[in-house]
This record gives structure tokens, sequence and C-alpha cells, in this order.
């Protein structure tokens, strides 16, 4: 192969890899604006005056949950390639607020979907419940959301833990993490001692 077209692919390939993380790095995008308007509807329905609506956007948000590891996974897979300053910075303080989501979504969610259902079965008889209401409290949804809860903490823990360990192989914070060139220079450091 002549070098003229061995360059010309090996510059394909680089243009290859790039498109896919660019690629990659707007589905997370994406996913993540999917769980942010789940939490929106919550939000909004926990303001309601009705613990149908309230128990109703909660199991909503609920079935979004598992989303949002896998939206933080496919937006920090670049790393830090191509990536501006203001958005290393967010992946800072992305990673270092995991912990806390992982606590929110595994404990605070089901703690909240129990208080819910809990209020709604005492508040209303069985027998003046709408068909949408006993399907709300029944155990098939409440358990579904439970489920989805506490995976969904679990994979933000382990999404923690899997980023610690880079962190410490490479002995740099978060910042230096996504700041590709401190982790380069601290590799190269590294080498020559």
């Amino acid at each position: 192969m002549p070098p003229s077209t061995q360059r010309k692919t090996e510059a394909l390939r680089g243009h290859q890899v790039t498109f896919s993380l660019i690629q990659l790095r707007l589905v997370g995008i994406l996913i993540l604006f999917l769980f942010i308007s789940r939490i929106i509807v919550f939000g909004v329905s926990a303001a309601s005056v009705t613990s149908t609506e309230q128990l109703s956007g909660i199991l909503l948000a609920c079935s979004a949950l598992p989303l949002l590891p896998l939206g933080l996974s496919l937006y920090m897979l670049g790393a830090s390639y191509k990536r501006n300053i203001r958005e290393r910075k967010l992946l800072s303080i992305l990673c270092q607020s995991i912990p806390a989501v992982a606590l929110f979504c595994g404990v605070f969610m089901p703690g909240v979907i129990l208080y819910y259902s809990i209020t709604m079965s005492n508040y209303f008889p069985k027998d003046a419940l709408s068909p949408y209401q006993a399907e709300l409290i029944g155990s098939y949804r409440i358990i579904q959301a439970l489920v989805f809860c506490w995976i969904t903490g679990a994979g933000l823990f382990l999404l923690y833990k899997q980023n610690l360990s880079f962190f410490r192989k490479y002995g740099v914070d978060t910042y230096g993490f996504f700041n590709s060139r401190k982790m380069i220079d601290n590799t190269i450091e590294d080498k020559e001692n």
C-alpha cells in the first residue's frame, strides 16, 4: 500500500472514531434529556393536590430511572475527547454527584413511592377506588417501580466505583481524568520514573 493511501486510511479511521464518539455522546445526551423530562413531569405532579396524580407522576419517573446510568455512561464514554473546557467541568461535577444521585434513586425514591401508595390506600376505601387508582396502588406497579429504583441506584453506584478505579489508576482527580492533556502528561511522567 502506498504511503499516501496508508495516511488517508489512518486519517479516515481517526475520523470514524471521532464520529462514533460524538454520536454516542449525542445519544447519551438525548437519553439524559428524556430522563429529565420525566423528572419534570414528576415535579409538576408532586405539586398537585391529589395523591393519585402524585403517585402517577412518581411511577412515570421511575419507569425512566434505568435510562440515567445508561445516559451518563454514554455521555462520559468519550472521556475528554474533543470536549471544550466547560464540558470537562460539567463532567467533573457529574462524576462527583453520582453517589448522591444513587442514594436518591435507591433509597429516597422507594421511600416516596411507599409513602404515596400507603397514603392512597389508607385515604380511599377499596370500593371507592377507580380502576386507574386500583392499578396505581396494585402490587405489580409498586414492585416494578421499586425494582427500577434499586437497579438504577445499584447501576449508578457501580458506575461511580468504576470511575474511581480509573481515576486512581491514573492518579488524577475527576477534572484531570477528563482533561486529556493532564492525563497524558501524568502518564508520561510515570513512564519516565
